[in-house]
């Protein structure tokens, strides 16, 4: 085949591809993130080590650890393999695997791991993919690879199965409310608000979202009460407050956020009834209900501000009646439940690392390693299928946007589709 005949049918193909996939413009892709590697539910913990494997320890009482059968564990025991996102809620367990697989077990009494049966559920497959995900209390939250909501169960007596938001980054579970972080940095809060846990100025509920803040990066909602930071550093709380979970000094409920003293705040964890953070230089504070030792200030007294609890640390998790937090020396520590000052828990606990190519980070789409993925890299793939160019060793592996292993037409069909706004993430 003469080089200008191969050179016309590649345009035509990928002006094909353009049409099918509605391609309108190009833009910026993520960076790779796995922001859950602790997390501590009603009554148990989880954590991922650096092997990813998922571990698990506390009370097993509705199949929360995985196995019915297994009993309560006061040591961490195995649960899972090939894990890189967790989360540990009342009754169930959510996890997604490195394939981007979202799996769950528990309690499906409320079905809010899907399916009909209401029994004690193992390793049940929720979504193909997912890129975050969420164990309320009576339901389940996720987010699959196009950015779009999914959810499973019932909030409020009343099924959600059918409730989907898009253009979703983060979502939260309340007891009776959701709090819904857009790609946009937008803030979204539904539910009942008889605390002021929407954040809307009232105590009026919302069956659908409503806007309350912007410029947002990270959101965490408590039984009653929420919690979210600002761009700038800023920690906003505000919902039920008797138990001073909102730090503001007071045990006032209030019904619009409310920006904390503390400032320069990089992680958020709203429990049940207490809170935490940790500000830039790796202090975590906590504050709110204290009566099994969760605060881990060496007493069972409430604080009704942020109290410093620790150094070096890089992430934290409130359960109901503890708290979990990881050092940057990757040992996890664990405070309440009678205990009153943090004990280690575990070891060579460790945030999963991005996918690298001798030692660089890799930039999914970005084939032609310019810092950008855009039509350029569409064109570059396509010439490599047509056999017109031979791609670096780097491109070949940022080319392999679908992660099966292998550089074909799949792959350009995803690129494709990113490009035009439909694939909102590549990373996964």
């Amino acid at each position: 085949m003469k080089r200008s005949t191969r050179i016309s049918i590649l345009s035509l193909f990928i002006l094909a591809i353009f049409l099918l996939t509605g391609f309108t413009a190009y833009m910026l892709i993520d960076t790779i993130q796995y922001p859950a590697t602790i997390s501590a539910g009603y009554d148990y913990s989880l954590f991922i080590n650096d092997e990813l494997s998922l571990w698990g320890y506390g009370s097993n009482k509705y199949a929360v650890l995985g196995n019915p059968i297994l009993g309560d564990r006061a040591s961490p025991v195995l649960l899972a393999e090939d894990v890189v996102f967790i989360s540990a809620g009342d009754f169930h367990t959510v996890y997604i695997k490195e394939s981007g697989g979202l799996w769950g077990f528990g309690s499906n009494a409320y079905l809010a791991l899907g399916g009909s049966n209401k029994g004690l559920l193992t390793q049940t497959r929720l979504l193909p993919r997912a890129i975050f995900a969420c164990a309320g209390p009576t339901y389940t939250l996720a987010i699959d690879d196009n950015n779009t909501l999914k959810c499973w169960g019932f909030l409020n007596g009343v099924s959600i199965s059918n409730f989907s938001v898009s253009d979703v980054k983060a979502v939260s579970s309340g007891f009776e409310h959701i709090l819904i972080l857009k790609t946009d940095g937008t803030l979204w809060t539904t539910g009942n608000n008889n605390y002021g846990q929407l954040g809307t100025g009232d105590a009026l509920s919302h069956n659908s979202p409503v806007q309350i803040l912007s410029g947002i990066t990270k959101i965490s909602a408590g039984l009653y009460h929420s919690m979210a930071l600002k761009d700038d550093g800023t920690l906003y709380t505000w919902g039920l407050n008797g138990m001073g979970q909102l730090g503001i000094n007071s045990t006032t409920d209030t019904f619009s956020p409310t920006a904390l003293a503390l400032v320069n705040t990089i992680e958020i964890s709203a429990g049940n009834w207490h809170s935490a953070a940790i500000t830039d230089d790796t202090t975590l504070y906590t504050w709110g209900l204290n009566d099994s030792g969760q605060l881990g200030i060496n007493s069972t007294t409430d604080s009704l501000v942020p109290t410093s609890v620790d150094n070096g640390v890089i992430k934290v998790s409130t359960g109901t009646f503890h708290t979990l937090y990881l050092k940057g020396d990757q040992t996890l520590w664990h405070t309440g439940s009678n205990q009153l000052t943090p004990v280690q828990t575990a070891a060579n606990v460790k945030l999963p690392s991005p996918i690298t190519f001798n030692g660089e980070e890799i930039t999914f789409g970005d084939i032609n390693d310019d810092g950008v993925v855009n039509i350029l890299d569409l064109i570059n793939l396509a010439q490599k299928l047509a056999g017109i160019i031979e791609l670096t060793e780097y491109g070949k592996a940022a080319a392999d946007v679908n992660h099966d292993g292998a550089v074909d037409i799949l792959d350009l069909i995803k690129l494709a589709q990113h490009l035009a706004g439909i694939v909102n993430n590549l990373d996964i």
